[in-house]
């Protein structure tokens, strides 16, 4: 390194340069005049010759990331080093071969015998490049994310919210973000839930469950900020650390057409479509509720079997639409002769059933089906403004005296009505095992 002691009295300053690891240059002026093995190997070249003398950038791309000339910039950062005395920045290198890395380059103002130089070290930074740019491009995915969902996505710490996506002020109805972080949670929430408890005292368990177990996840009576409409949601808490202090980040989902989707399911499982009455399911999960109350209190219950007389005639005579209009009319009509815990249910044709929990002696159902077959008795006046007489055929069973199962229940009951159909009709007959 002859050339090197011309410009490093120190022979050991020398060693340093010429063995550190990292590529070290001196640049004077604006031209590399010196140079270590290290930036050599990095580069890509033989010998010193084919970079001294060079400008960097002349090692460079045309360009830099940001557009400019690397000519122009590495100029301006020679500049800036001779003025502050060191200058960190990152920068573009071009190999012998033609490929490029990312180095972090440190210029430092030095002076070596009289005379300044700039000391110049490189570091290659093209993984940590390639890393900090897949975590930007992920970063930016998910703020698309953030951006872009449909469901309301906030962040809450001690002092309420501080963060939300667009579609929060969608769904909360809030016209602005201002508007909305002036909130408090409480006001996102009717005063009690669906379960009867204070919206804020369960709000803040469930913030407590979402801060010890790290989630949770919930159905939750939201309510609009403007309007104050109730709506359900589906909501899911996460406890995470943000800028150093423990947050909440709240998803929230409107699931209003979600549920009115499960409760027309739920209707058409468990309730006749034209009277809108409970169905024979609904009516035997309801039996079987209250034989086991009855069993447990000692206590009785009864099914009424109900078949409309002459409906058939009519049906078949006027039409279906007649037909339907009167089963819809009688269904209301037993529904007023009834008690608020009794149920009527339709379970099929123009034959319906009424259940009688807590009933304590047999006159308690006989008088209800008596109520019930005056009611019928009375005439049916039609859009036509005709009126329509039928009457009712009634079948009275008890549990557990008549039968201590729901099938044999369902089988007496109707036996007894078929006999109060075969004696003549528009009466009531209660079941005995020697009919």
């Amino acid at each position: 390194m002859q050339e090197s002691n011309k410009i490093f009295n120190d022979n050991f300053a020398v060693r340093l340069f010429e063995l550190s690891p990292y590529p070290a240059l001196l640049i004077d002026g604006e031209r590399f005049v010196e140079c270590n093995r290290a930036a050599l190997q990095i580069l890509g070249y033989d010998d010193r010759v084919s970079l001294l003398n060079t400008h960097p950038s002349d090692i460079s791309p045309m360009t830099q990331p940001d557009g400019e000339s690397s000519w122009c910039k590495a100029n301006r950062m020679i500049a800036i080093a001779q003025e502050k005395g060191t200058h960190r920045f990152e920068w573009v290198h071009k190999k012998a071969d033609g490929s490029t890395f990312v180095a972090e380059v440190t210029l430092s103002a030095i002076v070596l015998d009289a005379k300044q130089l700039i000391y110049c070290v490189w570091r290659d930074i093209t993984e940590q490049a390639k890393a900090n740019e897949a975590l930007a491009r992920s970063e930016m995915k998910l703020r698309i994310l953030y951006a872009s969902t449909r469901d309301a996505v906030m962040l809450l710490d001690e002092k309420g919210f501080f963060d939300c996506n667009k579609a929060t002020l969608d769904i909360f109805d809030c016209p602005s973000y201002e508007t909305f972080y002036a909130l408090h949670p409480s006001d996102l929430s009717p005063e009690t839930q669906a379960c009867g408890t204070n919206s804020l005292v369960l709000a803040n368990q469930y913030i407590q469950t979402a801060m010890k177990r790290g989630s949770h996840h919930f159905e939750w009576l939201h309510k609009r900020a403007t309007t104050g409409q109730v709506f359900p949601a589906d909501v899911l808490l996460s406890a995470m650390e943000l800028d150093g202090k423990r947050v909440v980040q709240a998803v929230v989902r409107d699931i209003t057409e979600r549920k009115r989707t499960e409760e027309t399911i739920r209707q058409m499982a468990f309730y006749d479509t034209l009277t809108n009455l409970p169905n024979r399911r609904m009516l035997e999960d309801r039996l079987q509720q209250a034989i086991t109350l009855a069993g447990d209190s000692s206590g009785l219950l009864s099914l009424l079997f109900i078949d409309l007389d002459k409906f058939k005639q009519i049906n078949d005579d006027m039409g279906h639409e007649v037909g339907d209009w009167l089963l819809q009319q009688s269904a209301e009509r037993m529904k007023l002769c009834v008690r608020n815990s009794d149920t009527v249910a339709r379970i099929g044709g123009d034959e319906f059933v009424v259940l009688l929990p807590n009933i304590f002696v047999v006159e308690d159902a006989v008088n209800i089906a008596e109520k019930i077959r005056l009611e019928m008795e009375q005439p049916f006046v039609c859009c036509e403004d005709q009126p329509l007489s039928i009457s009712a055929s009634i079948g009275v069973v008890i549990y557990p005296e008549h039968a201590n199962n729901i099938r044999d229940l369902l089988r007496h009951g109707d036996m007894s009505m078929y006999h109060a159909k075969k004696g003549g009709r528009n009466a009531i007959r209660v079941f005995s095992f020697s009919s």
